[in-house]
Order: C-alpha cells, then structure tokens, then sequence
C-alpha cells in the first residue's frame, strides 16, 4: 500500500472475507483434484538447489524404480512456490512454512560451515566456537 494511506475498518472486513473466500476455493480445488488423481501422475516437488541435489534426487531415482509410472518433477530455485496455489504438491524447505492449511512435518537437521582462508582469519580474527558471527566476523564476499 502507497506511504501514507490507510485501510478503513471496513476495507479490512472485506479483505477478511475475500481472503476466506479464496481459502475455500483453495480447498475446493485441492479436493476435487485429489479424488481426480492417478497414481502415477506428476508430482511437482518445490526446493532449494542444493537439497534437490543432495537430497531428494536419489529418494526419487529409488522411488521411480519402485514406480516407474511416477513422474517427479523437482523445481529449484530461491522463490518459494505456493502450495496453496497449485504451483507444487510437496515443499521441501530448510525453513518452516507460514502458510496456515499446511501438513508440515520435519525430516531432519541440517548443519551449516563456513569456511575461511587464513588471510581472511589473520584480518578479522576467528570466531569462538557455538558463539555464532557477531557484527564483528562480517562475512566479506570477494570475487574468485
């Protein structure tokens, strides 16, 4: 919404009710689509790059073997699809989704690194161990 301007209590009720409206509609759709499915029919899987690679490719090689007939398609990229608009059928995020309506469960931990040069640690210092980057350990990115 521009600077300045303001929703009147009663814009706020009808975009309450339009967004239920839409929820309903949302609803509507994934059953009438769930009763219409074949097993066997594509299934778009929504993710990060890296966790397609290392993760989910194998599970779907092992899957398709099972079922050839399974047509997996994997989508990366940093956008996260909505669900709820048909743009996946199944999220796999490193993050927990916000979106209310969502079957959500974890499948694990992930575990981060970073690495540093000693040129880089004899500049800025090393951090301590489990006490994260402050301010101080900013990470400067440079060009290869």
């Amino acid at each position: 919404m521009p600077k300045g301007l303001a929703t009147t209590s009663t814009g706020q009720a009808i975009l309450a009710q339009c967004e239920a409206m839409e929820a309903s509609a949302f609803d509507i759709e994934r059953m009438v689509a769930g009763h219409d499915a074949q097993f066997g029919s594509r299934i778009r899987v929504t993710t990060t790059e890296a966790l397609a690679t290392t993760v989910l490719i194998p599970i779907v090689a092992a899957l398709r073997e099972r079922y050839p007939q399974l047509q997996v398609e994997i989508l990366t990229g940093i956008r996260l699809l909505d669900i709820a608009r048909r743009e996946a059928e199944i999220a796999v995020r490193p993050v927990r989704p916000t979106e209310p309506g969502l079957v959500c469960r974890r499948l694990g931990k992930l575990g981060f690194t970073l690495y540093a040069s000693r040129a880089y640690l004899a500049k800025y210092g090393t951090p301590a161990r489990g006490r994260g980057i402050s301010d101080r350990f900013m990470l400067k990115f440079v060009k290869p």
